[in-house]
This record gives structure tokens, sequence and C-alpha cells, in this order.
């Protein structure tokens, strides 16, 4: 199972979507629990982004057309997927380090990520996306599909703002 790449994948009318949505930015982090089982945030220096998350009906039926574009047969299930758009920014040398997407609840797991690269790569610097060490030169509106197991990480941006929206879909336990 290798990344799969797909330009041009959003559609103009999507992509006019993103740019009108009201952007409240919140600072991204991950998220522990404590003894009582409440969620608290936890900003280390692993993850510097920016997330909005991804609600509007439109944007999730052409992500969902994407993940169908996978070339391998993953049992998913269509109606179990979410998606942010991040934000790197210079200021905060916005990064995140090699992790893998896996995450399971009593049904699902996620199967698969996707990243789709929403700015001009000569709006930043640095910020290069890569899978297993491998870098994954990203152009705008590029999808990359992949399995969410691999590891993958950003690297730090050093000028500008690199976009991305990020999307994961899930399906019943592996097998």
């Amino acid at each position: 199972m290798r990344p799969f790449i797909v330009k041009n994948a959003l559609s103009d009318q999507t992509l006019n979507i993103i740019k009108k949505l009201d952007k409240k930015w919140k600072k991204a982090g991950l998220f522990a629990h404590t003894s009582d089982g409440e969620p608290i945030a936890s900003y280390g220096k692993g993850r510097r982004t920016w997330s909005i998350r991804v609600t509007d009906p439109e944007i999730f039926k052409e992500l969902q057309e994407l993940f169908k574009k996978y070339p391998s047969k993953i049992n998913l299930n269509p109606e179990n997927m979410t998606s942010n758009i991040l934000e790197y920014r210079e200021e905060d040398i916005g990064c995140m380090v090699e992790h893998q997407d896996v995450y399971y609840d009593d049904t699902d797991v996620r199967k698969l990520s996707m990243t789709i690269q929403l700015s001009d790569s000569n709006d930043f610097e640095g910020g290069q996306f890569a899978i297993m060490g491998e870098q994954i030169p990203m152009e705008k509106n590029q999808a990359v599909i992949f399995p969410s197991f691999l590891p993958h990480e950003v690297h730090p941006v050093t000028k500008g703002k690199r976009t991305v929206i990020i999307a994961w879909a899930l399906g019943p336990l592996w097998e």
C-alpha cells in the first residue's frame, strides 16, 4: 500500500467554499485525558499548527469521492470521515513531527489519511510533507492519499504560511 497522488483534487466550487469559510483558527494540539475521562489539550513541541474543523457537506462529498480513488481495496465506512483545515505558520515554526494517524473507536479504525495542499508553493518555504522519510513534492490542489498507519511528518515552515485540508476515512477494524 503506497501513497496515491491526485492532481486537481478539488473542484473550483469547493476551493471557493473553503476560501470563504469563516476561519476561526484554534491552536491545534494533541489531546490527553484525565483519570476522570476529561480531555485536556497538550501543545507539545512536535505539533505546531492552527486548525478549523470541516463541517460543510459539499466539501465532505468531494473528500469522500477522493478516498474512493485509492487503488487498493480497503473496507471503508463512507459516512465515517473527519476533516480539518490546518495552517502551518512561520512565526510558530509550524510543523508536525513524524506520527501515525492510527485511531480506534468501538467499531471503526482510521484506514486512510489524505492531505490536500491549499497554498501555492510560492507562499511558503520549508513545510515539506514526508511519508516514511520520503519527501512528497506537493502542488496547489494536489491530494496525497495513504494508509493511516504509515509514519508521516511536516517539516518546519520557515517563511510564510502553508495551508492544507486533511481528512481521515474510517472503516471496520482490520481483519
